[in-house]
């Protein structure tokens, strides 16, 4: 006889809410519907968006004016 291992966590356990995990990545917002200009970046994270395509990116802020002088 087999007992059910209790004191392991569940793979299906969901973590502890919070705004900065209940954001999805900015592709995953775009493919819902939300256009690229309205994505929401996690907390500390700015939105830039890719100039040669449109596509959006929640980046650091010193990333993102690096990415802004290449062109974004």
């Amino acid at each position: 006889m087999t007992m059910p291992e209790n004191n392991m966590p569940s793979a299906s356990t969901p973590a502890s809410p919070s705004n900065s995990t209940s954001i999805l990545p900015p592709l995953e917002q775009v493919k819902s519907g939300v256009h690229a200009n309205e994505v929401q970046c996690r907390q500390g994270y700015a939105l830039v968006i890719k100039a040669e395509d449109g596509s959006p990116a929640c980046v650091y802020s010193q990333v993102a004016q690096i990415l802004i002088q290449r062109g974004w």
